[in-house]
């Protein structure tokens, strides 16, 4: 998928959480070794706050799940 097109695509979707769910929060996670999803994370404004350590099994290997969240500043 197009960086550009997935970047739009998460900007929508936070724009509908907080403009028409009136959602305090957004957040979202991802494995530690899919670093592009945690580029577009933080374009779209999203701030790592933590990292669970071989949280999940993939695969047959234990990954680290990394967590992003965004308030509605609305």
């Amino acid at each position: 998928m197009c960086t550009g097109l997935t970047t739009y695509a998460a900007k929508a979707i936070l724009q509908f959480a907080f403009e028409e769910k009136k959602l305090n929060k957004v957040f979202a996670r991802y494995f530690s070794t899919n670093i592009a999803s945690g580029r577009v994370m933080k374009k779209i404004g999203m701030e790592q706050e933590g990292i669970l350590k071989e949280h999940i099994i993939k695969e047959g290997k234990y990954e680290d799940l990394v967590y992003y969240g965004i308030l509605n500043v609305l």
